[in-house]
C-alpha cells in the first residue's frame, strides 16, 4: 500500500489535554454548580460516545450533577451506560434525565446554563488574555489558562520526517483558533485547505463526512 498523506488528530496525538480540556470540564461544572464529577467520570462520558465536543460533555456532566440533586439515584457509570445505549452524546444525556418526574425534570432543564458553562470553560482553558482575543469580551473569571500547560507529545524530528515524506492534514474537534495554537506549539505548518476543525462542519468529527 502506497501512502502519500497523513491525517492527524491534535488532542492526544500532538498535545496532551488530560490537564487542560478535561480539567476545564470538571472545574467549570464545579464553579457554576458547586459540585462536579471526577476524572474517571469524564472518561466514562467519553466512553459513552458522542462527546468529541467538550462543551457538550460539560453540559452532560452538569445535567448529571443537577439530576442527582433532584432525585436521580444513579451512579455516573450507570448514567453514561444509558447514554451509550441511547446512541451517545448530549441528546442521549437529556433523554436519560427525561426519565425523572416532570417537576424535577423541569428544574434540571431550567438550571442548565449552557452559555455560562461555556464561558467559564473558555476562561479556564484560554486564560484572560486569549479569552479577550478569541472570545471578544471580558472573561467571567481570572485564570492563567490551562492551554499554556499542555505537554507536547511529538518531537521536532518526527514532525520534520512526516512533513518531508507526506502531505499532512489535521482533523480536530477544536475551534480553528485553538487548533492553530496547538499546531504552532509543535511547529507543524498545515495549510488551511488541509485542516478540518469545529468551525468547518456542523456535525464535526467523528461524523463520517468529516
Amino acid at each position: 500500500m502506497q501512502v502519500d498523506a497523513v491525517v492527524l488528530d491534535i488532542d492526544g496525538v500532538l498535545v496532551d489535554v488530560a490537564d487542560s480540556y478535561r480539567r476545564a470540564i470538571i472545574e467549570s461544572v464545579d464553579r457554576v454548580y458547586g459540585t462536579t464529577i471526577d476524572r474517571d467520570a469524564v472518561q466514562s462520558f467519553k466512553n459513552a460516545g458522542g462527546f468529541n465536543n467538550d462543551w457538550e460533555l460539560t453540559d452532560a456532566a452538569a445535567l448529571y450533577v443537577l439530576a442527582r440533586r433532584d432525585g436521580l439515584d444513579m451512579s455516573v457509570e450507570a448514567f453514561t451506560d444509558l447514554i451509550a445505549d441511547g446512541g451517545g452524546g448530549l441528546d442521549a444525556a437529556k433523554a436519560v434525565v427525561s426519565d425523572l418526574p416532570d417537576v424535577a425534570q423541569a428544574r434540571v432543564t431550567d438550571r442548565l446554563d449552557s452559555e455560562r458553562l461555556r464561558e467559564t470553560f473558555q476562561a479556564l482553558y484560554l486564560g484572560e488574555e486569549l479569552y479577550r482575543e478569541l472570545e471578544g469580551g471580558e472573561p467571567p473569571l481570572s485564570a492563567p489558562g490551562y492551554i499554556h500547560d499542555e505537554p507536547t507529545l511529538v518531537d521536532p524530528a518526527t514532525i520534520e520526517d512526516l512533513t518531508a515524506r507526506f502531505d499532512v492534514g489535521v482533523v480536530t474537534g477544536r475551534p480553528a483558533a485553538e487548533a492553530e495554537i496547538a499546531l504552532s506549539r509543535v511547529d507543524l505548518d498545515v495549510p488551511e485547505a488541509h485542516r478540518f476543525t469545529m468551525d468547518d462542519w456542523e456535525e464535526g468529527k467523528p461524523h463520517p463526512r468529516a
